[in-house]
């Protein structure tokens, strides 16, 4: 995941550390056995491909200053900075680790500012061409500075660890934080990405901001979003007036987009139910790591459908079908007209232009 190299240093302030190479960067991280959290700062090394993508799509998207709203370490940040050349603010609220993050930008050579104070309080006395929300759990609480921040064009980042919440596991959870209705289903982290884009939505709607997903993932134990802004209460009003209910039939697993709740079915929502990718941006842009090349070639093929990822394994269980090889799957739907692709949410899943209870019959006869 990344190299170590001899240490030229063994502590930052008496917390002791270890030197890795992430990317193109150099990075001093605290030194911790077990979990990150455990780590008087924190710094996890399985947030690589967050960072990956990050440094991947401000490459291509151009932006004249980036917002590190809660860098820790710097690694985020530094690594923007350092690979995709953009001017960096840096800003957490430990001093501990403003310690650490000028370190790391000397380390690198880099010069940039730093701020140790409240991510809220930062957001509301400045505005930032992109904003990068990255707590340890809900990005709620800083959604509405973010979109206050948000210069026009610009690009709001979020990562959001309360993936049980939005994915339908703690549904009261979901309405208090989210404002929307959540729950189990079989596209479960779909529907908790287009629950956080819907809610990103509204709260930027209350400052006359259209916020649009430019690209989306999810990976692990958290959801990452980027979302372009643009400003103007027109642009505002139809962003809002956008958003979908999602009405999901358990019984054959089809579901679509309403306007307004079905009764006969469930129904969860307001949600985002436009493309989660920008198919432009998309094509341009580069992986700086294997998997991160792996994600946006998935990305590439997927980014052209709405409906949610259909899960196999579950389709056939509801149907009685035989489990063929994905890309006999992909064969067979494409030769009987239907637009389908993989998808990374889901190893066993696919994206398609048809329904389940459409594709169901042309799998029967397979084995």
């Amino acid at each position: 995941m990344f190299i170590y190299i001899k240490l030229s240093m063994t502590s930052i302030d008496g917390v002791k550390v270890r030197q890795i190479v992430e990317g193109k960067t150099k990075l001093f991280v605290p030194d911790v056995k077990g979990h990150p959290s455990k780590g008087k700062v924190f710094f996890n090394p399985a947030m690589r491909l967050n960072r990956d993508i990050t440094v991947s799509l401000f490459s291509v998207k151009r932006v004249s200053e980036f917002l590190d709203a809660f860098s820790a370490t710097g690694a985020k940040g530094i690594r923007v900075m350092n690979e995709a050349g953009i001017d960096v603010v840096f800003n957490d609220i430990s001093p501990l680790a403003v310690k650490f993050i000028k370190r790391n930008l000397k380390l690198n050579g880099l010069d940039a500012r730093v701020e140790n104070k409240d991510a809220n309080i930062l957001m509301r006395e400045e505005r930032f061409s992109a904003i990068d929300i990255d707590p340890f759990g809900s990005v709620s609480r800083f959604m509405d500075s973010a979109a206050a921040s948000v210069k026009n064009k610009g690009i709001i980042c979020l990562t959001d660890t309360d993936t049980s919440a939005l994915a339908g596991s703690y549904p009261t959870s979901a309405i208090r934080k989210y404002t929307a209705v959540v729950g189990r289903t079989s596209f479960m982290h779909e529907l908790g990405i287009r629950a956080l884009i819907g809610f990103a939505i509204r709260e930027a709607s209350k400052y006359d901001i259209e916020l649009r997903p430019v690209f989306v993932h999810s990976t692990l134990h958290y959801y990452r979003v980027f979302l372009e802004a643009r400003s103007g209460r027109k642009r505002a009003s139809d962003a809002v007036r956008s958003l979908r209910w999602i009405v999901y039939d358990r019984k054959s697993e089809d579901r679509w987009y309403s306007q307004f709740p079905d009764p006969s079915f469930e129904n969860f929502g307001p949600v985002w139910a436009g493309k989660l990718f920008d198919e432009d941006l998309v094509k341009k842009m580069k992986g700086v790591s294997d998997a991160s090349k792996a994600l946006i070639e998935l990305a590439k093929k997927e980014a052209g459908f709405e409906l949610p990822y259909i899960d196999y394994h579950i389709l056939a269980s509801k149907h009685k079908l035989p489990l063929l090889k994905m890309n006999k799957l992909i064969d067979v739907l494409t030769a009987n007209g239907i637009s389908v692709s993989r998808t990374h949410f889901c190893s066993h899943c696919f994206k398609a232009n048809a329904q389940p209870s459409e594709i169901a019959p042309l799998l029967k006869s397979y084995n």
